[in-house]
């Protein structure tokens, strides 16, 4: 069983009448799922002790997902990184709304996972146990952190889909990429964005070639194919607003199946939906220490960043807020 198999089997609860996936689970309180108090950083570090889990996330894009023991690395009041060999999930803590413990106490329709929602009821974050490993400890885990009270239910619209901003004029991207040219430091790229106002496809699509190229939809596959056969060191990235996950690994095999592109390294498995997918850039930055790097970003419809594959050196493409604002919705098929 794969990462992503295991996530599915968590049973990602179908929207019905436009509630939110939190907003069922609420429903099912004392049966299947139980509601678990918001000091997120206790709760992470007790989830960590677990050992071992499947652990996903994902956005309209793409789900990446991979089976790992995580320790809780740093963190405060605003946010934390859980991490391990290779493997980075950030967590902003002011865009959590609340996390509930499915299979428990009584298991049946959920099997045992732990599941944190945004603050629009839909899942930041998936971590699940192995469906054949022992249970006493995630159900102690559940009872401990069982929350005395229901979490208040999602009061906000569900995210809709994020119009792209107007068209930039010449003079507002020849200043953008001459402030690129400047600063070339990826850490400071969604800083770039911000201050002038666009989105990553406007600036790409501005760009020379030596900076940004755009990929062909039906030359994804085999650019990945390509990089399977270098094997190469690599990461996969996905986020948005409020995680990102990296896991630094070899791409082993690119799969075209009837639903997307399914690229596996290691014990992580990506999951790519072309159909929710805009547009595909290969890209070059500079990292802080001076030293060049390309990767390949997948673009959601308003050209906010949703995947990223690049060298396993390179740092994380954008930071927790600066990725798509989309989820995945379990009602569109991966």
């Amino acid at each position: 069983m794969n990462p992503f198999s295991a996530w599915t089997s968590t049973g990602a609860v179908p929207p019905q009448r436009g509630w939110s996936e939190q907003t069922q689970l609420s429903l099912l309180w004392g049966d299947h799922a139980s509601p678990l108090q918001s000091r997120w950083p206790v709760l992470l570090e007790q989830l960590c002790q677990l050992g071992p889990q499947h652990v996903v996330t994902t956005n309209q894009v793409g789900a990446l997902g991979f089976f790992s023991a995580l320790n809780w690395q740093h963190g405060d009041t605003n946010g934390g990184r859980l991490a391990a060999d290779g493997i980075e999930v950030d967590l902003d803590f002011r865009q959590v709304g609340a996390a509930f413990a499915t299979g428990a106490p009584r298991p049946g329709v959920l099997p045992r996972a732990t599941r944190i929602f945004d603050r629009h009821g839909d899942a930041l974050l998936t971590v699940a146990a192995h469906p054949l490993g022992p249970t006493d400890a995630f159900d102690a885990f559940a009872r401990r952190n069982l929350r005395p009270v229901a979490p208040p239910l999602p009061q906000m619209a569900s995210a809709g889909p994020v119009m792209p901003a107007e068209s930039p004029s010449k003079a507002q991207l020849d200043a953008a990429l001459a402030d690129w040219a400047e600063h070339p430091d990826d850490r400071s790229f969604e800083v770039l964005l911000s201050k002038h106002s666009m989105s990553r496809a406007q600036l790409y699509s501005a760009a020379d070639d030596q900076r940004a190229s755009r990929v062909a939809p039906r030359d994804l596959a085999a650019l990945l194919r390509w990089m399977a056969d270098q094997k190469a060191p690599l990461s996969f990235q996905v986020g948005r607003t409020g995680v990102v996950t990296m896991v630094r690994t070899t791409l082993d095999e690119v799969m075209v199946t009837r639903d997307g592109l399914e690229v596996a390294g290691g014990s992580a498995v990506l999951r790519l939906d072309p159909r929710r997918l805009d547009e595909t850039w290969l890209v070059t930055q500079t990292t802080s220490d001076g030293k060049r790097h390309r990767s390949i970003e997948l673009l959601d419809d308003a050209g906010e960043l949703a995947v990223c594959l690049g060298g396993a050196e390179q740092g994380v493409a954008a930071g927790v807020s600066g990725w798509t604002r989309q989820p995945f919705r379990p009602s569109m098929s991966l």
